[in-house]
């Protein structure tokens, strides 16, 4: 049976629909900011509590996720036109007063069974995520003992053997070092959203100090030239998620540049009410339309791995980072224009 928490003010209205479900659910009472947190299929809210609790309601869901927590707002005609600004992000299904019983359940049972499918979903998801990892931590230990036979081969019969033959050597052992990195990377892919996220205050001004430093001889090796304009807010995130997002655009901004030429990026924020976007902006060699989509893409990449070495993991992860924190992650540049990241984040004061 599923838990309906019925989130009413109207005493007559919370009764008559209790009385409706109590049947075929097992129905609580609560208008409450805590009584959100229980074990929960379905939330139905009245107009005054969507208000109230709007922001409450988009945490409790954003915490739930992927599993859908699907919420129900009854209210009058006058009730859906002041809450209309805040029911796309805390609401899933409007109704209006009055309304009849059968409509009312088929409402529910569509939401219900909409919350059923997205657990056999994240369940397919769990098991899938589970044996990736499994085979990436299983593989890494036949492919370092690829690396360390190819190198023991070169140092000790390196005297003895031809060009040839040390040509090959290092194309196994540059190969097995890239299966590696591949194997690494999948690792923290199928990793991603297995472990608890927490989310609280992070200075983005220190975030993008400490990815800027850990870039250091890379950037004074290649006379790359990083600006970071203004101050950059607080805002709510996972420091280890976040810092996967801000390395990972920082190392392409970096990489992703035309040979012979110094890398330049600029990294800005914009603050809006509640939300801070900020923007990795190159002067790189930048992405095609027709490929602005698949760059999200596990293991797709766009150039040879002799011109920029890397895995194609490397913005899917960052964006599914993005994704665990509540926040986006976009490309937003016109082709020509180099590369311009954006992330959007929760403002820490927004709570």
């Amino acid at each position: 049976m599923a838990r309906i928490l019925l989130a009413i003010d109207h005493e007559a209205n919370r009764r008559l629909l209790a009385e409706e479900l109590a049947p075929d659910h097992i129905v609580l009472e609560g208008s409450a900011a805590a009584d959100l947190a229980g074990d929960i299929d379905l939330i139905v809210v009245g107009g005054p509590v969507a208000r109230r609790l709007s922001r409450e309601l988009v945490l409790t869901k954003r915490a739930r996720a992927p599993i859908f927590l699907p919420v129900l707002l009854l209210a009058s005609h006058p009730e859906l036109r002041t809450d209309s600004s805040e029911l796309p992000d805390a609401v899933d299904e409007v109704i209006s007063l009055p309304v009849r019983k059968a409509e009312m359940r088929a409402r529910i049972e569509s939401l219900l069974r909409t919350r059923r499918l997205s657990r056999q979903v994240k369940r397919h998801s769990d098991d899938l995520q589970a044996l990736v990892y499994g085979l990436s931590h299983d593989l890494r230990a036949p492919a370092r003992a690829a690396t360390s036979f190819a190198r023991l081969l070169r140092e000790q019969y390196g005297d003895v053997v031809d060009e040839t033959a040390l040509h090959y050597l290092n194309r196994v052992e540059d190969a097995a070092e890239r299966i590696q990195d591949v194997l690494e990377f999948l690792q923290i892919f199928a990793a991603l959203g297995r472990s608890q996220v927490n989310r609280y205050p992070v200075p983005l001004d220190d975030a993008v100090e400490l990815i800027v430093e850990r870039f250091e001889d890379q950037i004074g090796a290649s006379g790359a030239e990083v600006r970071v304009q203004g101050d950059l807010p607080e805002v709510l995130a996972d420091p280890v998620l976040l810092d996967m997002v801000l390395s990972n655009l920082i190392s392409n901004a970096l990489k992703y540049v035309e040979p012979g030429k110094s890398p330049q990026v600029d990294i800005r924020g914009e603050v809006s009410e509640r939300h801070v976007r900020l923007y990795v902006h190159d002067r790189g060699i930048g992405i095609a339309a027709e490929s602005r989509t698949r760059i999200w893409q596990p293991f797709i990449r766009l150039h040879g791995e002799e011109a920029y070495p890397g895995t194609g993991l490397g913005l899917p992860i960052a964006r599914r980072a993005a994704e665990l924190m509540g926040g986006k992650l976009d490309l937003v540049s016109e082709p020509g224009e180099g590369a311009c990241f954006r992330v959007e984040l929760s403002l820490a004061d927004g709570g």
